[in-house]
């Protein structure tokens, strides 16, 4: 019997969007009727608490959150646990990246619920244009400070659990990621996981990753890897989606993701077909005869 669906929130259980209401109709109902019958939910995301603690409200349920990659767990209005980036590693890369790429903005999310946000050489109508960017996102959007003094600001305070270098604009954007990915694997591969997010990288330290930080969960709340439903849709839920027997992945979704998934979804609402019977009861994990 499945007791945990593990979901990501961004082109996954925010899929198809809806930049009011979160999620769609469906989507809320499925995963109400789920905790409605004794099912638990945990928010695996690369975002900060800000958003999934959003969705929480939102589905008026409790759901614990895995954040930043699996670089915290938050729940109850508390940091169970956190892995920072050391702040001299930290500075490190920082150098580096500065150094040798052009990077147009860096993203760095910590233990508050403000993005830091530093472009000292992006011209202020690409700066404008991102705020406005996010500014129409509605619910999506994220709270930031802006500035290089108040990125640095930041990492001085020691809670750094995600830097997000970002390279630019369409097919050369995503190719400059690349390319610094490799460069940086190379160097701190040994400290660090550095995952490609299209025109960006996501930084946090080795060994976290969601696969990882969700087994750790599991461990803390006697829960079955068998007993879990994960699903996602892009690289940095691969190390989720690999590690699963029951692995969902976004018929949407990239690539790689889908690869290594078990079974492909439209929507997060789709699941309900595998493991709850047309009441809305639980039963036991099975593949619907139209799939």
């Amino acid at each position: 019997m499945i007791k945990l669906i593990a979901t990501d929130l961004d082109g996954t259980l925010f899929y198809p969007k809806r930049r009011f209401t979160l999620m769609t109709r469906r989507n809320k109902k499925f995963l109400r009727d789920f905790y409605k019958s004794g099912g638990e939910i945990i928010l695996v995301t690369g975002r900060s608490k800000r958003v999934p603690d959003k969705v929480a409200n939102r589905l008026d349920i409790k759901a614990s959150v895995l954040g930043c990659n699996g670089a915290f767990f938050y729940e109850d209005n508390t940091y169970k646990y956190d892995h920072p980036i050391n702040q001299q590693l930290f500075l490190k890369v920082y150098m580096k990246l500065r150094r040798n790429y052009g990077i147009i903005g860096w993203l760095l999310l910590d233990n508050t619920d403000k993005m830091k946000v530093s472009a000292p050489t992006t011209s202020s109508m690409v700066i404008m244009f991102a705020r406005l960017l996010n500014k129409f996102n509605f619910s999506y959007a994220e709270r930031y400070v802006m500035g290089e003094t108040q990125f640095l600001d930041a990492v001085s305070q020691g809670k750094c659990y995600k830097l997000m270098p970002v390279f630019g604009l369409g097919k050369r954007g995503e190719e400059k990621a690349k390319a610094a990915q490799i460069a940086l694997l190379d160097t701190f591969g040994d400290r660090l996981d550095i995952t490609l997010a299209g025109v960006s990288l996501e930084i946090t330290l080795k060994g976290i990753n969601k696969g990882n930080a969700l087994k750790d969960y599991l461990k803390l709340k006697n829960i079955k890897e068998d007993e879990v439903i994960v699903v996602g849709n892009a690289d940095n839920d691969i190390s989720m989606l690999s590690q699963f027997k029951y692995s969902f992945a976004m018929k949407s979704g990239e690539a790689n993701a889908k690869r290594v998934s078990n079974y492909l979804v439209d929507e997060v609402s789709d699941i309900r077909d595998f493991i709850m019977d047309e009441n809305g009861n639980m039963k036991e994990f099975s593949i619907p005869e139209s799939k």
